[in-house]
């Protein structure tokens, strides 16, 4: 009585992909054997460690062959009868794309699991192969955060303490948080001259008075970084902020927080303007003595 051997795959190839790249072939090293069966019904491949939302596993249709890539659990299902040949060409074939801006977000390999189906063909029941693996390395690209800002506020001299951008946005392809970022008074800059950021949300910031600089420091959202950024105040201290000029321009940057393994990111500064308004003080003339004559 013959017994139906299973197909044998082998894999092992590595695929090193870069972010945004083209769909590039995954494993052209794939050979397919069967001791009773020439024709193959149908395969798997799977990506079975590190599967991302954006992985994406292509393969043409090609002799009778197709595929469906199921982009919610990283399998692609390929179905059709055809000889052991044409499926081995085809499995050299199938590609792998990511069209995620942060696809190391998860990991930054993923291990590809191949498994082939014999088509029965001396009717002792259709036989699978073990699954065999290949990899794929990931190289990410560094997008900047971008930071938008170009409000101008006007201030009065002697006046409170007054929010500088309450339009500023912040945005990120691949981090969700920011690490640190920084407001320079990079022109105009005068002696009492304040920036203010009240404490929150794990975000804190240190002043330095003598050159006009916050400093923003503390590993939270995105979101949370706008928000304290749009808090942020002026106000000066001086009874002349119109000595060296009566505008300020106000520089904006952020850092993220180097979620996908990249490094860190700085955005490109954008600024934001203060124009004073002086007010004139009158002189004060002191007196009060006695002469006696």
């Amino acid at each position: 009585t013959p017994e139906s051997t299973n197909p044998v795959i082998t894999a092992g190839g590595t695929l090193t992909y870069t972010e945004n790249g083209s769909a590039a072939v995954i494993d052209n090293s794939i050979t397919i054997t069967d001791a009773d069966d020439i024709e193959f019904s149908g395969a798997n491949l799977t990506i079975s460690s590190s599967f991302t939302t954006g992985d994406i596993l292509t393969i043409v249709t090609q002799n009778g062959i197709s595929g469906s890539f199921n982009s919610s659990t990283g399998v692609l299902t390929i179905s059709g009868t055809a000889t052991l040949a044409n499926y081995q060409i085809a499995l050299r074939t199938i590609t792998y794309n990511s069209n995620s801006e942060d696809p190391t977000v998860t990991s930054s390999t993923r291990t590809i699991g191949w498994v082939v189906t014999d088509a029965n063909s001396e009717g002792l029941g259709a036989k699978t192969s073990t699954a065999e693996t290949s990899t794929i390395i990931l190289t990410p690209i560094n997008d900047l955060p971008v930071v938008t800002a170009g409000a101008t506020l006007s201030y009065t001299e002697n006046g409170s303490a007054e929010v500088i951008d309450a339009t500023i946005a912040i945005s990120d392809l691949y981090d969700t948080q920011l690490s640190s970022a920084s407001l320079t008074i990079s022109s105009g800059f005068t002696d009492g001259d304040i920036l203010t950021l009240a404490t929150q949300n794990g975000i804190s910031g240190a002043y330095d008075s003598t050159a006009g600089v916050l400093t923003i420091s503390g590993t939270t959202s995105l979101a949370n970084y706008v928000t304290a950024l749009r808090s942020i105040t002026y106000h000066s201290t001086s009874v002349d902020p119109t000595l060296t000029s009566s505008s300020r321009t106000i520089t904006w940057e952020v850092t993220d927080a180097n979620s996908d393994g990249a490094g860190a990111a700085n955005s490109s500064g954008v600024t934001s303007t203060i124009n004073i308004t002086a007010l004139s003080d009158a002189p004060v003339v002191t007196a009060g003595s006695t002469l006696s004559y």
